[in-house]
């Protein structure tokens, strides 16, 4: 499937990205979680009505493949490759013979059938694969299927566990009290450039497919029906030609049908294992991290998280449309 952009003017993701902003303020955790609950029933109800054609599977079981995560940090990287390598039995290469250093943090695992798994959250997608590739070409390493994976989840809910992820040595064990982690937030959320980065490395990986910024919302919309879509045509020139990229809504079904249907597409007998959230990880501080997610993100922070970072925009006007949709 070819993605086809529709461009659309800055003044309108500005505008739209100001709403979202504005709706933010007027939902609580728990009025998030009554409106994604009601929009996940409509989409289960919708499934059983006018299920997809499933696609084959990118990798069989027979195939040697390479798996790509490119990921924001906090939207699921760890569990993605968990699932991945726990179906596919992969391992860490035996110590001293890793990859040579290819210039950005990034992990990998040798699967059996000659498949490998890589992980990477940088946003120099281009550069990093094509490092790998030259490693690999000099280890006489080929493989007749790539797949691409990278995911989005609402920003209302990443940009805290960002915030939390950076200090959680610190807050972890309970020992500092709500008022004190949510003054600190708040200084986050003002002076910190981490909150407007939620999207930069999806919208890089999207961009090597042929999503531009001003297309990052009509992609996102193409993820209301199934919750995953599917881009195939990369750069004919760069080092992701003949990949294929699946672009996955962590958020989209509590169940995770989504995300076991989209896996199983692109790698046979993989479903997704979800990892413990945050309040399973530092129980002692589960109040305090409830609380840090309903702290209310304001307007003016958020118009300058899209200022400086236009896919901003794209991302944030289509969960504001959704939760428009199931609050309607």
């Amino acid at each position: 499937m070819a993605f086809k952009r529709m461009r659309n003017s800055k003044t309108a993701y500005v505008a739209g990205c100001f709403l979202f902003a504005a709706g933010a303020l007027i939902f609580s955790n728990n009025e998030i979680d009554s409106v994604e609950g009601g929009l996940r029933e409509r989409r289960r109800m919708d499934a059983v009505a006018t299920k997809p054609e499933a696609p084959e599977h990118k990798i069989g079981a027979d195939d040697s493949g390479v798996i790509w995560i490119v990921n924001q940090p906090k939207s699921g990287t760890r569990s993605i490759e968990s699932s991945i390598w726990g179906a596919l039995g992969c391992e860490p290469p035996p110590s001293g013979e890793s990859l040579p250093s290819v210039g950005h943090e990034m992990r990998h695992m040798e699967c059996p059938g000659n498949k490998m798994l890589f992980r990477t959250h940088t946003k120099k997608v281009n550069e990093v694969k094509g490092n790998v590739d030259k490693v690999l070409k000099g280890a006489r390493k080929k493989f007749d299927q790539c797949v691409v994976i990278t995911a989005v989840r609402d920003p209302l809910l990443s940009i805290p566990s960002v915030f939390f992820e950076m200090n959680k040595d610190e807050y972890c064990d309970g020992s500092h009290g709500k008022e004190e982690v949510i003054e600190s937030y708040a200084d986050f959320l003002k002076t910190s450039e981490a909150p407007g980065k939620q999207a930069e490395t999806t919208a890089e990986i999207l961009r090597v497919f042929g999503v531009e910024t001003d297309g990052i919302l009509e992609a996102m919309n193409l993820l209301s029906e199934t919750g995953y879509a599917f881009f195939d045509q990369p750069n004919s020139e760069g080092p992701w030609a003949g990949c294929e990229l699946l672009l996955l809504q962590l958020d989209y079904d509590e169940s995770n049908s989504n995300l076991d249907a989209a896996l199983g597409h692109v790698i046979e007998g993989v479903t997704m294992k979800q990892k413990g959230g945050r309040k399973q990880l530092c129980p002692k501080a589960a109040e305090t991290y409830e609380a840090l997610v309903n702290h209310k993100i304001d307007d003016e922070h958020i118009k300058r998280y899209c200022d400086e970072h236009p896919e901003m925009h794209g991302v944030m006007t289509y969960y504001k449309n959704h939760r428009a949709t199931a609050s309607s």
